[in-house]
């Protein structure tokens, strides 16, 4: 999964237009919170690939999935993480560390 370049950008635009009153404040806050919500999705996709092979993973996806369904503001967290991923690229990063996957497994 992967957002145009041009993404951030439009996410950051919909950010600030949300002060604005009327209806172009509510319509930017609407497409804000669709873009941040797709890129926290990607963030859960990081994380996942991220402890990919890690003995502790289930606890490590199981506590974050479980903060976010508690307490709700972390899920800002995972959105600034998927944010980082299209800046840094932590999944190709993650997938050429642990190299092609083993088909004997």
């Amino acid at each position: 999964m992967r957002f145009p370049a041009y993404a951030p950008a439009l996410t950051a635009a919909a950010v600030v237009i949300t002060f604005l009153p009327g209806m172009a404040g509510v319509s930017a806050g609407v497409l804000g919170a669709s873009l941040l919500m797709a890129y926290a999705v990607m963030g859960f996709a990081v994380l996942h690939a991220i402890t990919r092979g890690m003995g502790s993973r289930p606890f490590a996806l199981g506590g974050v999935y479980l903060a976010v369904i508690v307490f709700g503001w972390p899920v800002l967290v995972m959105s600034l993480l998927g944010l980082a991923d299209t800046a840094f690229d932590f999944r190709g990063r993650a997938a050429r560390w642990r190299g092609p996957p083993n088909p004997q497994s």
